[in-house]
């Protein structure tokens, strides 16, 4: 694995994981598609019924990874903003402390009191924050429900192709 010598250890966590999460959510489709394909029916009841249920889980789990996969971007988003104006609120607070009582804002194209400024600042980087626990809340949920329908159908799918199996190993050693 081939990485540049700077970035910190939280890009490269978070570059991984994202490429976790994409592996992940292919693997999903993948066994999903393949286990539609391979299907054989008619031989159990309970062995179809449980096919038919991991067909469901898998579904279940690609649809929440790609929900999640789809509101990352956002949340990413938000806490680049969240990181701009926390540095606009602490450049605003060296310029107080070096005696300066107000500031030019060049957006409003305004002079503003510093402690204003600096205040208004601190409501957005709050604000944001706000704005970012619960799509962060919502991740975690659907990264859970992706995880445990995954390996619940992974359950279902190896239990409906081994049921038939088994159950005439089963009856070759009693019947002897």
């Amino acid at each position: 694995m081939t990485e540049p010598a700077s970035p910190s250890n939280s890009i490269i966590a978070q570059r991984t994981q994202e490429k976790f999460d994409a592996f992940l959510l292919g693997l999903i489709f993948t066994i999903l598609g393949l286990s539609i394909q391979t299907a054989k029916f008619g031989v159990s009841p309970v062995a179809d019924t449980s096919e038919v249920l991991s067909w469901v889980l898998f579904l279940v789990a690609g649809l929440a990874g790609l929900s999640r996969f789809e509101w990352t971007s956002e949340i990413y988003r938000l806490y680049g903003v969240q990181d701009e104006k926390e540095q606009l609120k602490r450049a605003a607070q060296r310029a107080q402390l070096e005696g300066k009582t107000d500031l030019y804002v060049m957006p409003l194209e305004k002079t503003v009191p510093a402690s204003q400024y600096i205040a208004e600042a601190k409501d957005s980087v709050t604000k944001v924050g706000d704005a970012i626990k619960p799509l962060m809340k919502r991740s975690f949920i659907k990264y859970r429900v992706m995880k445990f329908t995954f390996v619940a159908g992974l359950v279902a799918l190896m239990f409906a192709r081994a049921l038939v199996p088994i159950r005439g190993i089963i009856n070759a050693w009693t019947s002897h």
